[in-house]
């Protein structure tokens, strides 16, 4: 018969512990990102969270609030066209979704300054998705 010291039963009891956590993590529901990979289009934000988008922006790139509320119109406008149209069942071609992102921050650029330009382009760089494209 094997004999088992203390240590060793404590180091099984860990093993199986850190075992039985391992599985539950990897059996919890899918986050946002994974979720969205596997069950169709993103969820658009809500009203309150493209204020909080913009509220970063306008630090981010030195906005005064006549330019803050017209980005947040820009952008307000933005999501609600991409939301109606992915309602209508539309499901525009890839190179459509970067014609419209494309143009889209265009009419951003149209209301800041060169430097704030240059600093909104940083910003987009820094907060694109990253990672492979979804399917």
């Amino acid at each position: 018969m094997i004999k088992l010291t203390r240590q060793t039963l404590l180091n099984l009891l860990m093993l199986a512990v850190v075992t039985a956590f391992g599985i539950n993590i990897k059996a919890q529901p899918l986050g946002d990102d994974q979720h969205r990979e596997q069950h169709g289009p993103p969820r658009f934000p809500d009203q309150k969270e493209i204020k909080e988008m913009v509220s970063k922006l306008a630090e981010e790139v030195g906005l005064n609030e006549e330019q803050t509320s017209r980005v947040e119109e820009l952008y307000l406008a933005h999501f609600e066209d991409v939301k109606t149209q992915m309602e209508e069942g539309e499901r525009p071609s890839r190179e459509d979704m970067e014609q419209q992102k494309s143009d889209f921050e265009k009419k951003v650029k149209s209301v800041l300054s060169e430097e704030q330009m240059a600093k909104y382009d940083v910003f987009l760089k820094e907060h694109q998705r990253k990672g492979p494209p979804r399917r």
